[in-house]
C-alpha cells in the first residue's frame, strides 16, 4: 500500500554539484533583497515552525494538528502589516519551515517562492510536505535532498488513521530538526542573520 508505514517519509534525491553551485548564486541574489531588517523583526516573537502554502485548504488541517505540539506561524493567523516585512519576520523567527508543496504552490505563488528562497538564504531547517504530485520545478530545486511528508491523494476525512500517521511523522521530523539544528543556529546566526534563531 502507498500509505504503509515505511512510506511515511520519502526522500528527494541529493543535490548534484551543479545544483549546489546554482543554489549558491540563488542565495547571493536573494540576500540582496533582504538587506534592511525592519525594526519589528527584532521585536517579533519566535515560532517553532512556519507553514508556507499556496492554495490548499488542507493546510488548515495540518495547522490544527501542529498547534497542539508547536508554536506555529501561518499567514491566515499571523500576517499583519506590510506583506513582505511579515514574510521576512516569519521566516527569520521560525526554527523550521514546512513548505506545503503543490502544483499551485510551485506555479502560481510568487510569495511562496520568496519565502522558500529566503529560508534557503538563512539555512533554515526544511520539512517539505507534498500535497500532490506536482509538477514541481523551483520548489523541488530548493528542497532537493530533504525528507518529505507525502499527502498526495490522502483525504483527512476519509483516511483518518493514515492521515494521523502522516501528522505524527511530520511532528517527529520537526522535533528532530529543531533539536539537531539548535547548536548549528548558534554558530551560524551572526554569519547569516543576526536576528535569526
Amino acid at each position: 500500500s502507498t500509505w504503509d508505514g515505511k512510506f511515511l517519509a520519502k526522500k528527494i534525491p541529493k543535490k548534484p554539484s551543479a545544483v549546489l553551485s546554482a543554489q549558491s548564486t540563488l542565495t547571493t541574489e536573494t540576500t540582496k533583497n533582504y538587506q534592511n531588517l525592519p525594526k519589528e523583526l527584532e521585536e517579533a516573537q519566535f515560532f517553532d515552525v512556519m507553514l508556507s502554502w499556496g492554495h490548499q485548504k488542507t493546510v488548515n488541517r495540518i495547522k490544527n494538528f501542529l498547534d497542539s505540539h508547536f508554536r506555529v506561524w501561518i499567514d491566515t493567523r499571523e500576517m499583519k502589516g506590510d506583506i513582505f516585512s511579515a514574510m521576512q519576520i516569519a521566516v527569520s523567527k521560525s526554527k523550521i519551515i514546512a513548505p506545503c508543496l503543490s502544483a499551485a504552490y510551485d506555479k502560481d505563488s510568487d510569495n511562496c517562492k520568496r519565502e522558500l528562497e529566503y529560508a534557503a538564504v538563512l539555512k533554515k531547517g526544511l520539512t517539505p510536505i507534498r500535497m500532490d504530485k506536482g509538477p514541481f520545478s523551483w520548489s523541488e530545486f530548493i528542497t532537493v535532498g530533504q525528507l518529505y511528508i507525502d499527502l498526495d491523494g490522502l483525504d483527512p476525512d476519509v483516511h483518518t488513521s493514515k492521515w494521523n500517521e502522516q501528522m505524527e511523522s511530520l511532528c517527529n521530523q520537526i522535533r528532530t530538526k529543531i533539536s539537531g539544528s539548535s547548536e548549528k543556529h548558534k554558530n551560524t546566526q551572526l554569519e547569516n542573520d543576526p536576528l535569526a534563531i
